[in-house]
């Protein structure tokens, strides 16, 4: 019996943990949340705790899913393997997208003097030559069924409330 570890990158998707994201481990959630609640409050500006140029690695969940199967078929090393795209995205890119696909009135403001992770990059260049064939959901894509699933499901329990 064989066993490896892999070392995840943030994870979005369906389901996420949208009740009380963290803004440093769950980006996508905590975006999403933050912009839907302006939009539900009336807001023409959202202010997000982040300087706009971090980075985060993050992987849709399902693709996450995928490369768990895959590796169990071709993995046979004991040393820990990255998962997760070729680069890193900026937050900038990650919250513009989501504001595309939520209200695209709504302006953000970048509040880089909060602390928090302005850097989060996993080099994954070991797992992208084992997977190699395994196709990734875009950025873009990952985000819109998110953000539809949020909006399916969610949208009356948490739009009004506030993150800080």
């Amino acid at each position: 019996l064989s066993s490896f570890l892999l070392v995840m990158p943030e994870l979005y998707g369906p389901a996420d943990n949208f009740i009380q994201p963290s803004k440093d481990r769950e980006t996508v959630a905590y975006l999403i949340k933050k912009i839907y609640a302006a939009k539900g409050n009336n807001q023409t500006n959202v202010e997000l705790p982040y300087d706009k140029d971090s980075r985060r690695n993050v992987l849709y969940v399902y693709d996450a899913i995928a490369a768990l199967i895959r590796l169990i078929d071709v993995y046979q090393e004991s040393a820990p393997l990255a998962v997760g795209p070729a680069h890193s995205v900026s937050v900038e890119v990650i919250a513009n997208a989501l504001k595309t696909h939520i209200d695209a009135s709504i302006t953000l403001q970048w509040n880089a003097a909060t602390p928090g992770n302005p850097e989060r990059h996993l080099d994954a260049s070991a797992f992208q030559s084992i997977a190699g064939s395994l196709s990734l959901t875009s950025l873009e894509e990952g985000l819109l069924r998110t953000v539809a699933w949020y909006k399916e499901h969610t949208m009356g329990s948490v739009r009004e409330q506030s993150l800080s």
